[in-house]
């Protein structure tokens, strides 16, 4: 059990894998996730997990589940997020 009291505690809360139709699918659930600083690293880095353990079993990876709770963006991201936005959304 994870103490979700704590001031900081693990984003991830699970990780699990099945074999399925011969290959294998993983799912993450995580109770949050940075959007602008950590989600894609994050899944990245849980499809490259997945990868590796499909090829570690001799299988090819599967469908890839990720689920947040949150996924939120922080205050201290704001300039950079509205110059991202505008940067790539210029009319």
């Amino acid at each position: 059990m994870i103490d979700q009291d704590m001031k900081i505690s693990p984003c991830t809360q699970i990780i699990w894998g099945r074999i399925r139709y011969g290959k294998l699918e993983m799912h993450v659930h995580a109770h949050s996730s940075d959007a602008y600083n950590k989600l894609l690293l994050n899944l990245l880095e849980f499809v490259s997990l997945q990868s590796y353990l499909a090829k570690r079993l001799g299988l090819p990876a599967g469908m890839y589940y990720h689920f947040l709770d949150s996924c939120h963006l922080h205050n201290s991201d704001e300039v950079n997020i509205v110059k991202l936005f505008n940067d790539n959304h210029a009319i």
